[in-house]
């Protein structure tokens, strides 16, 4: 472009060169062409003159013998006019005579015919030279030799004048004013070609900015700048090789949850982080590098020559550029992103690249995102094992392939059973029990969750509503239940459709559900614990613990998380002391408190001796299918009796 610029304003600029030579010249033949009016002028004047004061003249071009009133005449005649000197011929072009000063008039007699006098008293047409600067000191700077017809008043040819007339003064003047008319052309010419090429250059650089616009959008993303995806991968795919045998990366930048930043803080905010992330990215990587928007919040960057050990380092400045916060409109949001890559160091198809910097990116976001990754067989093994969840996840939502097990809570002091906590339970093809850790978090990926919980919802309540004692049932709720808006009537829908009386009902929520919509989450929880269902909260002390969500949302539970328990063993004292304030806490804001995990009859006393009562783990009760729940609490009804009974 800035080629083509320079061309234009050369080709202007030649023009306007032109153009003023071309008024030069013109000037210049104008000014010539104006002294030879003049000179023709002068000259025509001067033979009126002499005819009109000369007597006999007619005798005296034929003889050349002035009389002494004819020599007077000749005399004046060549103080006229700036005529500097004159030649008199006779109709057939004879010389007269001449004169060669402005003081005296000399006689000269000649029979040899001058040719130009001759052609002019052919035709009576007058003939004009110019001559300038000849360099003689006895003649004027300008001069015109103007040959014109001597007519008489009757219109008879007398004779033919040879005038030379000093122009000097004339020629400066028409220089002058010549010159001065030119300027004013040239300025008036200017001020329009001026115009006419600022109006061009405008619109040439419209239209170029038109065109580049254009490209530009054509082969990048118009919010961020950085390529979009046909562009990058047939840009990369050319440098790959052209590198050859060199190393190159791929690297997949996915920024975490964006869709809730959209739906939260507004398009705007996400617009700014698309572009802040955008920003780190050009300014994390090396010049050949290729940055790409593939659409949404992915992001994709070709590193071209670069070592893994080179590679892993922009990785690492990536991450922690991406985790600086962006200001939009006085709003301050932090950010992350996960890094999935690629490293190739073999001539690797660009789809298998794509599909492990994909299957790194995954792993990444499975781990709990905010990192990287780059690619191993692994991850592949772990993609696979994802996948075969996945379908037997929609097979079980097709042909009720869930289960729920239930696992007691006792009050340990009198060894009896306050209530089940149900768990969800899924088989794979061999019949083996996929652990909840795993496939729960791939159901709430998959976007079928609130399907599942529903579910469980109406499956444990009814269950529940068939067992004698009046025990409660405890049941998980996922965060993404409460975005789907449809909690509440579900819940209400399951305590109708299955007669559980609602105070047996407990709805267990964890410590990351509060930290997202504050006002939608707590108008849910009222709304559930008006139906009369109890809400506890779940792991407490494990998640973004706050004392403020204690009060603010009046739980009617805490559940110390089994972690505690596990460390009792390597820091008794400082863990008694957190389990001992935990307990006096939830007594002071009249909660209940539960610790799960309890596996030994030790364990079991010491958290006795601390006040927690009411416990929960495999040594009051493994999860267990409803059969043998109901088996179980009958043999121990048994037992209750042949004990009264002895």
């Amino acid at each position: 472009m800035r080629r083509a610029f320079h061309r234009n304003w050369i080709g202007l600029a030649a023009c306007a060169v032109i153009f003023i030579l071309a008024v030069g010249a013109t000037v210049s033949r104008s000014v010539e062409r104006a002294l030879e009016a003049d000179a023709t002028a002068r000259a025509e004047h001067w033979a009126d003159f002499l005819t009109g004061k000369m007597p006999g003249l007619d005798y005296l071009m034929s003889f050349g013998r002035p009389t002494a009133a004819q020599s007077l005449v000749l005399e004046q005649a060549v103080k006229i006019g700036n005529v500097d000197r004159f030649n008199l011929f006779d109709p057939v072009g004879n010389l007269v005579f001449a004169s060669d000063s402005h003081d005296r008039v000399i006689v000269w007699a000649s029979n040899v015919v001058n040719e130009k006098p001759l052609q002019v008293a052919r035709t009576r047409k007058p003939m004009v030279s110019l001559q300038e600067d000849t360099g003689r000191s006895d003649r004027p700077l300008v001069f015109a030799e103007a040959v014109v017809p001597v007519i008489d008043q009757k219109g008879n040819l007398t004779g033919v004048a040879e005038v030379v007339i000093d122009m000097t003064e004339s020629a400066a003047g028409f220089r002058h004013n010549f010159t001065f008319m030119a300027f004013m052309i040239i300025a008036m010419a200017s001020v329009v070609f001026g115009a006419l090429a600022w109006a061009y250059m405008k619109n040439k650089r419209r239209a170029d900015h038109s065109e580049n616009r254009a490209n530009f959008l054509s082969a990048n993303d118009s919010l961020t700048g950085a390529l979009n995806r046909p562009t990058f991968l047939q840009a990369f795919q050319t440098a790959r090789l052209k590198a050859a045998n060199k190393t190159c990366g791929l690297v997949f930048v996915d920024i975490d949850h964006f869709k809730s930043i959209n739906d939260a803080r507004g398009h705007d905010m996400g617009d700014a982080v698309l572009r802040h992330v955008a920003t780190q990215l050009f300014r994390c990587v090396e010049e050949e590098d290729l940055v790409a928007r593939f659409g949404g919040d992915e992001f994709a960057i070709g590193f071209v020559n670069s070592t893994p050990e080179q590679t892993n380092e922009k990785i690492e400045r990536i991450l922690a550029a991406c985790r600086m916060p962006v200001t939009q409109r006085g709003t301050t949001l932090s950010t992350s992103v996960s890094i999935g890559a690629t490293v190739s160091e073999k001539a690797l198809a660009l789809k298998d690249m794509l599909h492990e910097a994909d299957v790194a990116l995954q792993w990444v976001k499975a781990k709990g995102r905010n990192d990287c990754a780059i690619y191993d067989d692994r991850m592949g093994n772990r993609l696979r094992r994802e996948r075969e969840v996945k379908a037997l996840i929609k097979e079980a939502l097709a042909g009720g392939g869930f289960e729920l097990h239930y696992q007691p809570c006792v009050n340990a002091e009198r060894d009896e059973i306050q209530g089940f906590e149900a768990l969800l339970r899924l088989k794979d093809q061999t019949g083996t029990y996929i652990s909840p850790a795993e496939f729960i978090p791939i159901a709430e990926e998959m976007g079928v969750i609130s399907e599942i919980g529903n579910w469980v919802l109406q499956q444990a309540t009814s269950d529940a509503a068939s067992w004698v004692t009046d025990v409660y049932i405890a049941v998980n709720l996922s965060p993404l239940q409460f975005e789907s808006g449809q909690l509440v009537a579900q819940v209400q829908q399951a305590l109708a459709a299955s007669g559980l009386p609602p105070h047996r009902l407990e709805l267990e929520i964890t410590e990351s559900l509060l930290i997202r919509d504050e006002h939608n989450i707590a108008f849910q929880l009222d709304a559930l614990r008006e139906l009369g269902a109890s809400i506890a909260m779940d792991d407490f002390g494990t998640g973004f613990s706050s004392l403020s969500y204690l009060w603010k949302y009046g739980f009617d539970k805490l559940k110390i998380d089994r972690s505690f328990i596990q460390a009792l063993e390597s820091d008794p004292d400082k863990v008694r002391d957190i389990i001992e304030s935990i307990v006096l806490l939830g007594k002071r804001l009249g909660m209940t408190v539960t610790v799960e995990g309890i596996e030994t009859g030790i364990q079991r006393d010491q958290l006795i001796a601390m006040g927690c009562r009411l416990q929960q783990g495999f040594l009051h009760g493994r999860p267990s299918t409803l059969e043998t729940i109901r088996l179980s609490r009958s043999e121990r009804a048994a037992q209750e009796e042949a004990n009264k009974a002895g």
